[in-house]
């Protein structure tokens, strides 16, 4: 059994697998490291990796490492994919992991993936496991908080009570939420658009804490996976 570790920006998230199989699923708060320690130390295993996108100077990180001496995730380590990126070394790893979790799911696939979190990135993985790059947007909560906090009277809002009845907000909240949502769907139906006009097929994949509420708004197929920078993980983890 070897465990897997995500730190993102507001979650820390876990799995341990067996070979290809997971076994259990954890997430806890950055302010709950007591409870990821006793998760951890309730496993016995070999080795583990871990992907952060905070810095590994964060003391909160430094704990982590400090308990699990694991591997720690970079585009030199050997991966199942190949990436095709002007300047890999600053290729944010859990966009490396997701991809490597795409191709896996999907091997052989032209496969656009969509990482909805504080951020949304869309990178485009190409059918020999070709990782071409991708694009960075603000996430949908970074969204609604820019708004609020850049201007004086725009209320802070989320996808709570959103009606997806009409396109166009009938007061200031509904414009807010629709605005935003709206904005991302469409957004992911351009990309989509995009890349079957040069494509003949392409799956699209949805992953991240907002993947599940997205992917409901997308009216065409999509695939949502929520664990899919973990089990990119797994599979790099298995390549070492």
């Amino acid at each position: 059994m070897n465990p897997v570790i995500d730190i993102g920006n507001s979650r820390i998230k876990c799995a341990l697998f067996e070979h290809h199989e997971l076994l259990s699923l954890h997430r806890f708060l950055h302010t709950e490291l007591d409870q990821l320690e006793l998760w951890l130390a309730s496993i016995q295993y070999d080795r583990s990796l871990l992907s952060t996108v905070v810095s590994t100077q964060d003391e909160r990180v430094r704990r982590i490492i400090s308990l699990t001496q694991p591997l720690i995730l970079d585009s030199s380590l050997p991966l199942p994919i190949h990436i095709n990126y002007h300047s890999s070394d600053t290729l944010g790893p859990d966009r490396i992991a997701a991809a490597c979790g795409a191709a896996h799911l999907y091997p052989e696939s032209n496969v656009l993936i969509i990482n909805a979190g504080t951020c949304i990135t869309y990178d485009k993985l190409t059918v020999d496991g070709g990782f071409e790059g991708g694009n960075i947007a603000p996430g949908m909560h970074m969204r609604w908080q820019a708004m609020h906090q850049f201007t004086s009277r725009l209320p802070l809002v989320d996808e709570h009570q959103w009606s997806s009845d009409h396109i166009f907000g009938q007061n200031t909240r509904d414009a807010l939420q629709q605005g935003v949502i709206r904005g991302i769907t469409f957004e992911i139906n351009a990309y989509m658009d995009h890349l079957l006009s040069k494509y003949s097929s392409l799956k699209c994949v949805i992953a991240g804490g907002d993947a599940v509420f997205l992917g409901n708004q997308i009216k065409r197929t999509i695939f949502t996976a929520p664990n899919l920078v973990l089990t990119g993980l797994n599979q790099i983890l298995i390549k070492q």
